[in-house]
């Protein structure tokens, strides 16, 4: 029984020695196999502006209107004019305690 004990005290660490020893080697052989992306020359133009008072969270756009969200409410603009055409709000929660 000494000698089992006696044997993995001491191949235990070799073990993780040698684990440690092989990622290491895997993760400099991964690190150049990884490219730098190119350099993109993208170019960013705003082509239009339009402004919404709900817009204050978020955006979402079909092939012809523009929604804009907030917490509560939500509006509906036509993408060629601007024009607002539809709104909707949310009734406001009751905080009440319980």
């Amino acid at each position: 029984m000494l000698r089992s004990s006696a044997l993995t005290r001491w191949s235990l660490p070799l073990l993780l020695v040698g684990a440690t020893a092989w990622c290491g080697q895997a993760l400099a052989e991964g690190r150049e196999q990884v490219q730098e992306p190119p350099a993109t020359s993208w170019k960013f133009e705003e082509i239009h502006r339009s402004p919404a008072a709900e817009a204050r969270q978020g955006v979402a756009v079909d092939a012809a209107h523009c929604y804009v969200i907030d917490n509560r409410e939500i509006g509906k603009y036509r993408l060629d004019n601007g024009e607002r055409v539809a709104s909707g709000r949310a009734p406001k929660a009751d905080r009440s305690p319980i």
